[in-house]
């Protein structure tokens, strides 16, 4: 078999069929990222290609994509107190900035071999199925959160619909149903899948254009960035005609931007700068910034203050704090295998292997726990009970996730060694 040579090494991996199948081994396995995002790319999981934990993966990247899963439950939360222990009181960025860098990051990973082996129309047809994923995961938690509703409207007669801005469904099912199903009509809390689906339904030849050249993606992503900061252009929503809060227009630059360094990487490349001076510069910016957001230091500009932080265009400024961070991150934050060995680590590690299942489940208990923090009081000892319980509930559910799939691991790998005795 020919094997491509891209400055990475390169390992055979079987599939459960068993067929054989190439994927680079870049330090962290590309079936760790099928389980971290529910792509499904053919790949066998790491125990069921015969690997065991001893295997080198970078477990940071799940680390941090559950860490911005718990961030995002736990800002959804009204007023919550708790919001000052997550990244949006310390930065002019959130867990939205780190939620879709690693997703690009993890889709050129996850779909950069499939390209590369099996061409474009493969990649294209993976990409999509995920898409289709995405959009029925859509659709089902708006039917949940309209049951949600209804029952608590039912139950207190407070009208949480209009909270929600899902009034629409309830008074016009039909029209509102339309413009579901179209992505346009984006309740509260459901205005992220929509993005995700967006840029993955492109994502087929932004991966093309990285893998031949970084800047055939890059140039005309920050350029369609920067026709946001300047004319402010934005697909409309339902119903109301304004713009969608995570302007796809904009947000995509750090979708490609995650998607470029995901393409680094797989090739064995460093996108960043490794150096002493620019970690100190970073954690020179991130202080800076920490000061202005804990009310130390003002910002010299009312445009700074206003346009500058901007969330539904992505303003510059939150782009700045992100990859400020970023660069300190990368230097100073514990090893996988040491964040692996903390309870903590490992519960966060868990919710970001399963990212999409995760998310779901934090946004029905945003919702719960906004009703419920609306009904019995919005007190200090009642967000934190109730944001802990949400974080208990998605340790819990990420831990029998992970059970079950050990547990489909081992049921294959029975099947396949009666099958190899046979």
């Amino acid at each position: 078999m020919e094997m491509l040579a891209h400055g990475s090494e390169w390992a055979i991996v079987r599939r459960p069929n068993p067929a054989i199948f190439v994927t680079p081994r870049i330090g962290f396995p590309q079936e760790q990222y099928i389980a971290m995002t529910g792509f499904h790319t053919g790949l066998a999981a790491p125990h069921a290609a015969g690997q065991n934990d001893k295997d080198k993966r970078d477990r940071r990247i799940d680390f941090f994509r559950g860490l911005a899963l718990i961030f995002i439950f736990v800002d959804h939360l009204p007023n919550n107190k708790l919001s000052f222990a997550t990244m949006q009181a310390f930065a002019f960025a959130d867990a939205a900035e780190v939620f879709f860098f690693l997703s690009g990051f993890v889709a050129a990973l996850v779909y950069g071999s499939t390209l590369m082996q099996d061409g474009f129309i493969a990649a294209a047809r993976r990409i999509y199925r995920r898409a289709w994923v995405l959009y029925a995961a859509q659709l089902i938690l708006l039917l949940l959160m309209a049951l949600v509703v209804a029952a608590g409207t039912l139950e207190t007669g407070v009208r949480y619909h209009d909270v929600f801005r899902i009034g629409a469904l309830f008074q016009h099912p039909a029209i509102a149903g339309l413009h579901a199903a179209t992505l346009r009509f984006q309740p509260a809390y459901m205005d992220i899948l929509p993005v995700y689906i967006v840029f993955l339904g492109l994502f087929p030849i932004v991966l093309a254009a990285l893998q031949r050249n970084v800047w055939l993606a890059l140039i005309p992503s920050a350029a369609l960035y920067a026709a946001v900061q300047i004319w402010g252009p934005n697909l409309s929503v339902y119903p109301g005609g304004g713009g969608w809060f995570f302007n796809p227009l904009a947000w995509q630059f750090i979708f490609v931007l995650g998607a470029s360094f995901g393409t680094a990487r797989y090739l064995g490349k460093k996108p960043l700068p490794n150096s002493r001076i620019v970690t100190g510069l970073a954690l020179g910016v991130c202080a800076a910034i920490a000061a202005v957001k804990l009310g130390q230091l003002p910002l010299p500009t009312e445009w700074a203050a206003k346009d500058g932080l901007d969330k539904t265009a992505m303003a510059p400024l939150r782009l700045v704090s992100f990859f400020a961070l970023l660069l300190a991150v990368r230097q100073l934050a514990p090893a996988g295998a040491t964040l692996k060995r903390l309870w903590l680590g490992q519960q966060l590690i868990r919710c970001g292997q399963f990212s999409l299942q995760i998310f779901c489940l934090g946004t029905v208990l945003a919702v719960i726990g906004h009703m419920v923090l609306m009904t019995f009081g919005n007190s200090v000892a009642a967000q934190t009970a109730v944001s802990l319980a949400g974080i208990a509930a998605m340790f819990v559910f990420a831990a029998i996730l992970e059970r079950r799939r050990q547990d489909a691991f081992a049921i294959r790998a029975v099947k396949a060694a009666q099958g190899a005795r046979s």
